[in-house]
C-alpha cells in the first residue's frame, strides 16, 4: 500500500444499520415471517457473510441461525471460524 493509499470508512454506521434494519423489518413484514421463525444467514466465514451475520445476530439475537455448507475444500482453519 502506497503512503498516499487511505481506508475509506463512515465514522457512524448507525445510518446504515438503521436501513438495514427497516429492510429486514419490510421483508419480514412482506412476506408474513411469524417472530418465532428463524432467519438463516448463508456463512462462508468471508468478510461479507461475517458482517452480514454480525448486523443480523445485533438485530434479531436468538433467531438468528448461520448455516455453512462444508464441502471438504474448505481450510479447517475456515471451517473452526464457522
Amino acid at each position: 500500500m502506497s503512503a498516499n493509499a487511505a481506508i475509506i470508512a463512515p465514522a457512524d454506521i448507525s445510518m446504515m444499520i438503521r436501513e438495514i434494519e427497516l429492510a429486514y423489518n419490510r421483508y419480514l413484514t412482506e412476506f408474513r415471517i411469524p417472530d418465532d421463525h428463524k432467519i438463516i444467514v448463508n456463512f462462508s466465514a468471508g468478510k461479507d457473510s461475517t458482517t452480514t451475520a454480525t448486523i443480523a445476530n445485533h438485530l434479531f439475537g436468538d433467531r438468528v441461525q448461520n448455516v455453512m455448507a462444508d464441502t471438504d475444500n474448505e481450510h479447517e482453519l475456515t471451517v473452526d471460524f464457522a
